[in-house]
């Protein structure tokens, strides 16, 4: 497709490069007109050099914009990063990339728990205690809580308290071992696609 710049009445680049548009201030169908027609609302045709790079490897100057009265030209020097800006933002991207690693874990453990994971704890070490004591003496109130539906015996309710705690420790355990060997792996990355790939295979994990 075909790009162009925009030029003042006093020579100078006011915009470029632009795509073709249909309508150009009170002009319609400005896409129809010629090349030559449309200069007259400056418009004139545009020519870019160096716009494609490698943003991990390389810079990008701003760009040059020139008129030489029949074309506008659009020009970027492309340099290599020096060695010191690649381990730079190499690192940048390795601390972005745990930041994410905690925010995700945390927002799924939260997302689960909530605010209940005081109510949780109390409900495991008195359901714990009761048992210990092999059932003796009156069930406690987390236990008794869980028998309100009158399908549970308070001996049940509490091997079902303990058999649920024990599954969300094994989820906790789950998620904190992908957790830390996930931030591992990426502190050992030597590259951007590595960091990539350590990502993608951390959010298939957590699925």
């Amino acid at each position: 497709m075909s790009v162009y710049g925009i030029v003042s009445k006093f020579g100078k680049v006011q915009e470029a490069p632009v795509n073709l548009r249909s309508r150009y201030k009170d002009v319609l169908a400005f896409h129809l007109l010629t090349d030559e027609q449309r200069k007259e609302h400056g418009w004139y045709p545009c020519t870019v050099i160096n716009e494609s790079y490698d943003p991990i490897n390389q810079n990008r100057s701003e760009p040059n914009k020139t008129f030489d009265g029949n074309q506008v030209t659009v020009e970027y020097t492309i340099t290599d990063k020096p060695p010191e800006q690649l381990e730079a933002e190499l690192a940048e991207c390795k601390r972005e990339s745990i930041k994410q690693i905690d925010s995700t874990v945390d927002t799924i453990i939260n997302n689960t728990a909530g605010n209940r994971t005081e109510e949780y704890k109390m409900a495991l070490e008195q359901a714990t205690q009761w048992k210990n004591n092999n059932f003796e003496g009156p069930a406690p109130i987390a236990v008794l809580a869980d028998t309100i539906d009158g399908v549970r015996t308070e001996i049940e309710a509490c091997e079902r308290i303990l058999s649920t705690a024990q599954e969300w420790t094994d989820k906790l355990m789950t998620m904190r071992f992908i957790r830390l060997q996930t931030k591992a792996k990426v502190n050992a990355a030597a590259t951007y696609e590595a960091i990539l790939a350590i990502m993608q295979e951390f959010q298939e994990e957590l699925r």
